[in-house]
């Protein structure tokens, strides 16, 4: 496991506890399927890291341009996913569709964060 997919897993746990908790507290702005979208987030920047190492060994493109990739995929998997559940129409979409796209922002700052640290690392 590298640094990133340690730090990626103690701040899902961290989410992962407080959405537990604010179902606990039965707030009517928090979906029932909040735990599973935190680890649909978690599964999804592991496979996104996987691919990333996978095309840095095998493709002859800079380091840049893969991040960005991955950044724009999971953005193009997120709105998928949300029309997705807009279409299917399951219990409480609009509320699915807030707290997915909410939790989306949260970790898009997480992984930010982490794109701008590598990408300082690859400036010097």
């Amino acid at each position: 496991m590298n640094r990133s997919t340690i730090s990626l897993t103690i701040f899902s746990v961290v989410v992962l506890a407080i959405s537990i908790g604010l179902q606990y507290l039965q707030l009517d702005w928090i979906h029932s399927y909040l735990p599973y979208m935190v680890g649909f987030y978690w599964l999804q920047f592991l496979l996104m890291d996987l691919l990333n190492r996978l095309f840095k060994d095998t493709l002859d493109v800079e380091e840049v341009f893969i991040l960005l990739g991955g950044v724009t995929a999971r953005l193009l998997i997120a709105i998928m996913v949300m029309i997705i559940v807009a279409i299917v129409a399951i219990d409480q979409s609009k509320l699915f569709i807030v707290n997915f796209a909410v939790l989306y922002l949260i970790y898009l700052v997480f992984e930010i964060k982490g794109v701008l640290s590598n990408l300082r690392s690859n400036l010097k």
